[in-house]
């Protein structure tokens, strides 16, 4: 079977499936070990819905990310998503985001965009 093929019938099986991508013991471990080092209250803990709710909301955000780095990558004329697709869909995020967004409010936290 062609690379292509294969490649766009995942892409058609996922875009059907309301699934998460994410396994849930995987993520839920990273939010734990995120809470545990970020805060200093002792004995904190996740609710199993609070955890699906961040996931959930954690993968819509990186579909919708990845769709626009797709929008700018066809922009210029290029097949394949580029790391100065992801560094510009940063900055433009950062750079028009509404105001009360979580782009605006965190804007002073801002994620290094060298990788």
């Amino acid at each position: 079977m062609n690379m292509h093929v294969k490649a766009l019938k995942e892409i058609m099986a996922f875009q059907k499936s309301t699934q998460l991508l994410i396994p849930f013991a995987l993520f839920a471990r990273l939010v734990k070990e995120v809470t545990h080092d970020t805060l200093v209250m002792e004995g904190f803990r996740w609710q199993w819905a609070a955890v699906e709710c961040l996931q959930e909301a954690l993968e819509g955000f990186l579909v919708d990310v990845f769709d626009s780095m797709n929008l700018l990558a066809i922009h210029a004329c290029c097949v394949m998503v580029m790391q100065k697709d992801m560094q510009l869909l940063f900055r433009l995020m950062w750079k028009f985001a509404p105001v009360g967004s979580f782009w605006a409010v965190n804007s002073l936290y801002q994620i290094p965009i060298m990788f």
